[in-house]
């Protein structure tokens, strides 16, 4: 960062308006923003620290408001530069009230928007994707040496990327092994109501003579002689598919309990 001799003054550049912090990194972006929505004049504004607090809060850079007069830090943090830089001409023009500033906008209009550019509000966590251009130098005499902690964030939030591509792979991989448990699961149902259906077959040829499966339809309101194919092996098939295919198979069992209750035991026992 361009340094100015003992008592000179220098223009703001994009590495003073720099922070660590991403909070107040974002303080001179909301204040070119509010300037933006009241259609870029005057050159000045008055915005309040509540209300930029208020923003960060939203955008998700605070958690929390600050408490008591703790919410001047967003404005200190830029008058402290311009007082020991020699920073001319000055963003922050006067109090005007408790709490709120008058911010010379315009005249730092486009170097608020190279410095917006160059450092977006992202919030809270910062994505790898966001971290592809060369780290901008914030200078020695803020005590930090900007590629260092460049390449800090950019590993972690490489590692985190990378554990949620983990997770989400991890999830991907469960959800296919529960649809095939689902679809093993479907089978052995399928299986299990073929079965129950060949015992059902079964009971009604052996137990029941064809007066029986005459009353059976007429209980159940089908017309016996309508049921496909001749002799009582074939219309007891018939039937039983008849009722399946309605998904009333359970109304044929109860008929058949109320009409042959001495097999109405074998029915609910468990072996249908």
């Amino acid at each position: 960062m361009a340094k100015s001799s003992s008592g000179e003054a220098r223009p703001w550049t994009i590495e003073d308006l720099y922070h660590r912090k991403a909070y107040l990194r974002a303080v001179p972006i909301l204040i070119l923003e509010k300037w933006e929505e009241q259609g870029g004049a005057p050159d000045t504004i008055v915005m309040s620290t509540e209300e930029i607090q208020d923003k960060l809060v939203g955008r998700g850079l605070l958690k929390q408001r600050f408490p008591g007069k703790g919410r001047s830090c967003l404005v200190r943090s830029l008058q402290l530069k311009e007082k020991q830089r020699k920073l001319k001409p000055a963003i922050v023009v006067e109090q005007v009230d408790q709490g709120a500033y008058r911010f010379n906008v315009g005249y730092h209009a486009s170097l608020l928007r190279s410095f917006r550019e160059r450092h977006p509000i992202t919030g809270m966590y910062v994505p790898a994707s966001a971290l592809t251009e060369q780290p901008i130098p914030v200078g020695e005499d803020l005590n930090v040496q900007s590629q260092p902690f460049a390449n800090d964030v950019l590993r972690a939030a490489q590692k985190y990327e990378g554990l949620w591509q983990q997770r989400l792979q991890n999830a991907e991989n469960r959800i296919r092994e529960l649809e095939q448990e689902n679809r093993k699961l479907s089978r052995a149902l399928d299986d299990a109501k073929g079965s129950r259906l060949v015992e059902l077959r079964e009971i009604l040829t052996t137990r029941c003579n064809e007066a029986d499966l005459r009353g059976l339809c007429f209980a159940l309101g089908v017309d016996y002689e309508d049921l496909p194919g001749g002799g009582k092996a074939v219309k007891t098939i018939e039937l039983i598919k008849y009722f399946e295919r309605r998904g009333r198979t359970q109304d044929l069992l109860d008929a058949v309990g109320k009409l042959r209750p001495d097999i109405q035991r074998e029915l609910w026992a468990g072996k249908f």
